[in-house]
Protein backbone atom coordinates (compact mmCIF):
# COMPACT_ATOMS: atom_id res chain seq x y z
CA UNK A 1 0.00 0.00 0.00
CA UNK A 2 1.28 3.57 -0.82
CA UNK A 3 1.70 5.65 2.20
CA UNK A 4 0.16 9.33 1.91
CA UNK A 5 4.01 10.34 2.06
CA UNK A 6 5.18 8.78 -1.13
CA UNK A 7 1.90 9.26 -2.92
CA UNK A 8 2.45 11.83 -5.90
CA UNK A 9 0.62 14.51 -6.24
CA UNK A 10 -0.55 16.82 -9.24
CA UNK A 11 0.78 20.45 -7.11
CA UNK A 12 4.14 19.04 -6.95
CA UNK A 13 4.20 17.48 -10.15
CA UNK A 14 3.57 21.55 -11.55
CA UNK A 15 5.41 22.73 -9.08
CA UNK A 16 8.57 20.67 -10.20
CA UNK A 17 7.82 21.81 -13.64
CA UNK A 18 8.25 25.29 -12.83
CA UNK A 19 11.34 24.29 -10.42
CA UNK A 20 13.08 22.80 -13.56
CA UNK A 21 11.68 25.99 -15.97
CA UNK A 22 9.75 23.87 -18.34
CA UNK A 23 6.52 26.40 -17.07
CA UNK A 24 7.24 29.88 -16.92
CA UNK A 25 4.00 29.73 -13.74
CA UNK A 26 1.43 26.72 -12.69
CA UNK A 27 -1.38 27.06 -15.31
CA UNK A 28 -0.97 23.22 -15.71
CA UNK A 29 -3.61 21.81 -13.50
CA UNK A 30 -3.82 18.19 -13.58
CA UNK A 31 -6.54 17.63 -11.24
CA UNK A 32 -9.36 17.96 -14.30
CA UNK A 33 -7.18 15.27 -16.67
CA UNK A 34 -7.02 12.96 -13.29
CA UNK A 35 -10.82 13.18 -12.62
CA UNK A 36 -11.31 12.19 -15.99
CA UNK A 37 -9.50 9.67 -15.12
CA UNK A 38 -9.81 8.44 -12.10
CA UNK A 39 -10.03 4.75 -11.98
CA UNK A 40 -6.91 4.63 -13.95
CA UNK A 41 -4.97 7.15 -12.00
CA UNK A 42 -5.91 5.13 -8.22
CA UNK A 43 -4.85 2.15 -10.37
CA UNK A 44 -1.72 3.16 -11.74
CA UNK A 45 -0.57 5.22 -8.57
CA UNK A 46 -1.72 1.62 -6.55
CA UNK A 47 0.97 -0.20 -9.00
CA UNK A 48 3.73 2.12 -7.89
CA UNK A 49 3.42 0.92 -4.45
CA UNK A 50 2.65 -3.00 -4.53
CA UNK A 51 4.79 -3.35 -7.79
CA UNK A 52 7.04 -0.24 -8.48
CA UNK A 53 4.92 0.85 -11.52
CA UNK A 54 6.65 3.74 -11.83
CA UNK A 55 6.82 3.67 -15.96
CA UNK A 56 3.42 3.48 -16.19
CA UNK A 57 2.59 5.69 -13.93
CA UNK A 58 4.61 8.51 -15.28
CA UNK A 59 3.69 7.77 -18.68
CA UNK A 60 0.39 8.59 -17.89
CA UNK A 61 0.91 11.77 -15.64
CA UNK A 62 3.33 13.14 -19.27
CA UNK A 63 0.15 12.24 -20.98
CA UNK A 64 -2.05 14.46 -18.82
CA UNK A 65 0.34 17.01 -18.64
CA UNK A 66 0.48 17.28 -22.70
CA UNK A 67 -3.45 16.87 -22.50
CA UNK A 68 -3.30 19.70 -19.91
CA UNK A 69 -0.66 21.72 -21.88
CA UNK A 70 -3.13 21.58 -25.24
CA UNK A 71 -6.00 22.39 -23.34
CA UNK A 72 -4.68 25.48 -21.38
CA UNK A 73 -3.13 26.84 -24.81
CA UNK A 74 -6.58 26.88 -26.36
CA UNK A 75 -7.63 28.26 -23.42
CA UNK A 76 -4.68 31.52 -23.23
CA UNK A 77 -5.22 31.19 -27.30
CA UNK A 78 -9.41 32.40 -26.59
CA UNK A 79 -8.64 34.77 -23.59
CA UNK A 80 -5.82 36.71 -25.78
CA UNK A 81 -8.69 36.78 -28.43
CA UNK A 82 -11.08 38.13 -26.39
CA UNK A 83 -8.77 40.05 -24.59
CA UNK A 84 -7.71 42.21 -28.23
CA UNK A 85 -11.62 42.02 -29.07
CA UNK A 86 -12.51 43.71 -25.90
CA UNK A 87 -9.73 46.38 -26.18
CA UNK A 88 -10.89 46.96 -29.52
CA UNK A 89 -14.62 47.27 -29.00
CA UNK A 90 -13.84 49.80 -26.07
CA UNK A 91 -12.06 51.77 -27.91
CA UNK A 92 -14.58 51.96 -30.89
CA UNK A 93 -17.60 52.85 -28.43
CA UNK A 94 -15.58 54.27 -25.53
CA UNK A 95 -12.85 55.75 -27.06
CA UNK A 96 -12.02 58.60 -24.10
CA UNK A 97 -12.04 55.99 -21.88
CA UNK A 98 -9.80 53.44 -23.41
CA UNK A 99 -6.61 52.51 -22.83
CA UNK A 100 -4.74 49.10 -23.05
CA UNK A 101 -3.63 49.54 -19.42
CA UNK A 102 -7.57 49.38 -18.46
CA UNK A 103 -8.19 46.63 -20.67
CA UNK A 104 -5.33 44.90 -19.33
CA UNK A 105 -7.05 45.34 -15.51
CA UNK A 106 -10.40 44.31 -16.88
CA UNK A 107 -9.14 40.56 -17.53
CA UNK A 108 -6.99 40.83 -14.48
CA UNK A 109 -9.76 38.78 -12.92
CA UNK A 110 -12.97 38.10 -13.15
CA UNK A 111 -14.09 41.01 -11.27
CA UNK A 112 -12.67 44.49 -10.60
CA UNK A 113 -13.33 47.00 -7.82
CA UNK A 114 -12.57 51.06 -8.17
CA UNK A 115 -9.73 50.64 -6.26
CA UNK A 116 -8.33 48.53 -8.50
CA UNK A 117 -8.60 50.99 -11.30
CA UNK A 118 -7.79 54.04 -9.38
CA UNK A 119 -4.39 52.16 -8.28
CA UNK A 120 -3.92 50.21 -11.44
CA UNK A 121 -4.18 53.46 -13.48
CA UNK A 122 -3.25 55.81 -10.61
CA UNK A 123 -6.36 57.69 -11.83
CA UNK A 124 -8.77 59.53 -9.11
CA UNK A 125 -11.61 57.83 -7.58
CA UNK A 126 -13.99 59.35 -9.49
CA UNK A 127 -12.24 58.76 -12.57
CA UNK A 128 -12.04 55.45 -12.04
CA UNK A 129 -15.73 55.10 -10.86
CA UNK A 130 -16.65 56.82 -14.09
CA UNK A 131 -14.80 54.49 -16.47
CA UNK A 132 -16.34 51.44 -14.61
CA UNK A 133 -20.10 53.16 -14.84
CA UNK A 134 -19.55 54.07 -18.82
CA UNK A 135 -18.06 50.47 -19.28
CA UNK A 136 -21.13 49.12 -17.16
CA UNK A 137 -23.40 50.80 -19.60
CA UNK A 138 -21.78 49.85 -22.73
CA UNK A 139 -22.33 46.31 -21.59
CA UNK A 140 -18.62 45.66 -21.02
CA UNK A 141 -18.92 45.09 -17.38
CA UNK A 142 -21.96 43.88 -14.94
CA UNK A 143 -22.11 45.38 -11.69
CA UNK A 144 -22.99 44.16 -8.09
CA UNK A 145 -23.49 45.71 -5.17
CA UNK A 146 -21.79 43.58 -2.29
CA UNK A 147 -21.99 45.16 1.36
CA UNK A 148 -20.76 48.82 0.96
CA UNK A 149 -18.78 47.92 -2.18
CA UNK A 150 -19.60 47.80 -6.46
CA UNK A 151 -17.98 44.41 -7.50
CA UNK A 152 -17.87 44.90 -11.55
CA UNK A 153 -18.01 41.71 -13.54
CA UNK A 154 -16.21 40.66 -16.60
CA UNK A 155 -18.97 37.93 -18.02
CA UNK A 156 -17.17 37.63 -21.37
CA UNK A 157 -14.01 36.11 -19.53
CA UNK A 158 -16.01 34.08 -17.12
CA UNK A 159 -18.09 32.41 -20.14
CA UNK A 160 -14.87 31.58 -21.76
CA UNK A 161 -13.28 30.17 -19.10
CA UNK A 162 -16.40 28.24 -18.03
CA UNK A 163 -17.04 27.05 -21.79
CA UNK A 164 -13.39 25.03 -21.35
CA UNK A 165 -14.47 23.85 -18.02
CA UNK A 166 -11.21 24.77 -16.71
Amino acid sequence: MVTKRKRPCCLINVLYLVLKELLDSPILYLSKYIIRNKTAYYQLLQEVGTKEGWEAWVLFILDGIEQTAEETLLLVKRINALVDKTGEDIKGVLPRVYSKELVELLFYEFYTKTVYIENGLSVSRKTAAGYLAALEDAGFLTSQKIGKERIYLNKRLFEVVQEAGA
